[in-house]
């Protein structure tokens, strides 16, 4: 029932966070992109879904928030959840928690912010999958 962009949560500190999201399906087991991959990007909200940025991985435990409007009155501390807008997973989903506010660039519009993934992706030990529905 696991079909290829359905997605994966991880079980961390009795929360469920964002994990990633499936690449590949094979008769006994399933890769899974994670989101701190440099491939993976997340649509996100931040403050209650009023501000939208993208959620990019880098290879790193941490993942970087970006194209936040510098309107945002984002702060460290603040969660960060997929956004409702998002193409890949659904809304409303824990993706992490800022840590960093990077200095806004000159005349740019937007800020960014270092972003701590709720588990650590080497100590997942369970997943959830969210099924499309799409399984071949």
């Amino acid at each position: 029932g696991i079909a290829k962009a359905d997605t994966v949560l991880g079980l961390h500190n009795g929360g469920i966070w964002l994990a990633g999201r499936i690449i590949e399906v094979h008769s006994v087991f399933c890769k899974v992109l994670l989101i701190t991959d440099e491939m993976s990007s997340v649509a996100v909200s931040v403050d209650s879904g009023l501000w939208d940025g993208l959620l990019q991985g880098r290879n790193t435990e941490k993942v970087l928030l970006n194209y936040v409007s510098v309107d945002a009155p984002i702060k460290e501390g603040m969660d960060v959840f997929t956004s409702k807008a998002s193409a890949v997973f659904p809304g409303g989903i824990k993706a992490g928690r800022i840590i960093k506010l990077h200095a806004r660039r000159e005349h740019s519009p937007y800020i960014s912010a270092e972003v701590c993934p709720g588990p650590e992706m080497g100590g997942i030990k369970e997943v959830f999958v969210i099924t499309s529905g799409n399984a071949g």
